[in-house]
């Protein structure tokens, strides 16, 4: 299915790194975004371009966030549009 082909990667985020799992990417824009007690998404910053092959820095978050979500957007290395998400639960971060 088309989203299939458009979700082809993902986003592996932790409390110190994001990085990425799937086809070679050549270039896009990283959002992030949280989720507040009340599961309301807020944008977390500017968008941020890359590549892909870097692992990023998580950004700080809210104290009040229970989830950090990271939604990339770009192309693979053959110029074919793609999507990848992920998402980090501080929720249970905060459990252990």
């Amino acid at each position: 299915s088309l989203l299939n082909y458009l979700f082809r990667g993902k986003l592996d985020l932790d409390e110190q790194s994001v990085s990425f799992e799937g086809p070679p990417v050549n270039k896009g824009t990283v959002t992030f975004f949280w989720d507040d007690k009340a599961g309301i998404r807020k944008p977390l910053g500017a968008p941020i371009h890359w590549e892909g092959k870097e692992t990023l820095s998580s950004p700080e978050v809210p104290q009040e966030a229970k989830k950090l979500i990271g939604f990339y957007e770009g192309v693979d290395s053959f110029g074919e549009a793609f999507i990848a998400t992920g998402i980090f639960d501080l929720e249970t971060l905060s459990l252990n």
